[in-house]
């Protein structure tokens, strides 16, 4: 896909393929080995940024023990490997990993690097999805920052199930960021975030959405990948989506301006344009009779125990 943000050029390439059987491999040797020949291929095709899936340094699966025995702090050698592979491409590169915190805990992370090598953004995945999910990361405290990856465009990070939030999309765009990039590990039955709910996230907030997951296989855990990876343009327009079994690298075709994204009226992003956010919180539920006089007593009860309390002094 090749996008423009005043006057700047950007071409990206998505890794869709499958893991090997985690009997047969060890850590993230197979993932760094992968990277090498994505990389290369991607720089080869002209491509500035390469997007692989959720969890890409080890694959998604068996969570609670990859989480044990191959978390990474940002320091370590695998990361490294990561970064020279970006530098001596010129390719900015974003995955996601098993990240292993100051904190001794495990997090759910994708990690952005640019094309001289550089960390740019370490991202912790705030919605965790699911039980194995839950029982083995700890969730992020807080949204990624917006940041520049390579050729002016403004990123920001999201992981997979945090795509599903409209408030995780909308908070990037209010934020500057024309480009949201999403490493993810979706699988059946939730086919309907692949492809109507990414482009309506582009849409109304007016941003391109990449959406890299891993090819259809069954993990260990007899999880049931769905790949089509997807792109949308900044006016809900497939660039590209692939097919379930689709393996390899692949491009998306050309997009005009990130951000503005062209198209017809009423394209405009006007759903940024109009927002009101102050009747945005007067919103509350109704409360039925029970939970008012619930309430009511509360409050009776409060002043009489504050009574007693000042008689009794």
């Amino acid at each position: 896909m090749r996008v423009t943000q005043e006057g700047a050029t950007l071409s990206i390439a998505l890794w869709q393929d499958v893991p090997p059987p985690a009997a047969s491999v060890r850590g993230a040797a197979w993932a760094l080995d992968a990277l090498e020949t994505a990389a290369r291929t991607a720089a080869d095709s002209n491509a500035d940024l390469l997007v692989l899936p959720e969890l890409f340094l080890g694959g998604y699966r068996l969570l609670s023990e990859m989480a044990r025995t191959c978390a990474l702090r940002p320091e370590a050698t695998e990361i490294a490997e990561c970064c020279r592979i970006a530098r001596e491409n010129a390719l900015a590169i974003v995955l996601g990993f098993y990240e292993k915190g100051d904190d001794g805990h495990c997090y759910n992370s994708a990690l952005a690097i640019d094309s001289c090598g550089t960390v740019k953004s370490i991202y912790r995945k705030t919605h965790l999805f699911g039980a194995a999910e839950q029982a083995a990361f700890t969730p992020g405290r807080r949204l990624a920052e917006v940041f520049t990856l390579c050729n002016g465009v403004r990123c920001c990070l999201l992981v997979c199930y945090d795509v599903e939030f409209p408030e995780a999309v909308r908070s990037c765009a209010l934020a500057g960021a024309s480009l949201v990039i999403t490493p993810t590990a979706n699988f059946f039955p939730y086919s309907f975030a692949n492809e109507p709910i990414i482009r309506v996230r582009a849409y109304e907030n007016h941003l391109c959405v990449v959406y890299a997951n891993w090819a259809e296989h069954k993990n260990e855990d007899g999880v049931h990948f769905n790949g089509q990876s997807v792109v949308a343009s900044a006016v809900g327009e497939l660039l590209l989506i692939l097919a379930a079994s689709d393996r390899g690298l692949f491009l998306a075709e050309a997009i005009e301006d990130v951000r503005r994204g062209g198209g017809a009226a009423g394209q405009g992003g006007e759903q940024l344009r109009d927002r009101r956010p102050m009747i945005y919180l007067s919103a509350r539920p109704a409360l039925g009779l029970a939970w008012k006089l619930a309430v009511a007593g509360a409050f009776i009860a409060g002043l009489l125990l504050g009574a007693l309390a000042k008689k009794s002094r």
